[in-house]
C-alpha cells in the first residue's frame, strides 16, 4: 500500500494515513522517516503491515494524486 507522511508544522509529530484513511497514525518524527523527506513536509511512501499488525515503513515513491 500507499501512505502519505506529513510533518507538523506546530511540533515534533507526523501524520501517517492512507488514501481511504483505513490507516491513520499519529507519532513523533522518526529521524529516518524526516531525513526521507527532506526540506519537504510530506511525502508518499510505500508501507506493509507486519505480522505483528504495525506499520513498516518502505522506500518513497513519487507523489501521488490524492
Amino acid at each position: 500500500m500507499i501512505v502519505k507522511i506529513q510533518k507538523s508544522l506546530n511540533d515534533n509529530s507526523m501524520l501517517i494515513y492512507s488514501e481511504d484513511r483505513e490507516i491513520v497514525y499519529q507519532d513523533t518524527l522518526n529521524p529516518d522517516i524526516d531525513k526521507a523527506l527532506g526540506n519537504k513536509c510530506k511525502g508518499y511512501f510505500e508501507a506493509e503491515l507486519d505480522g505483528k499488525n504495525q506499520l513498516v515503513i518502505g522506500k518513497k515513491v513519487k507523489n501521488q494524486n490524492w
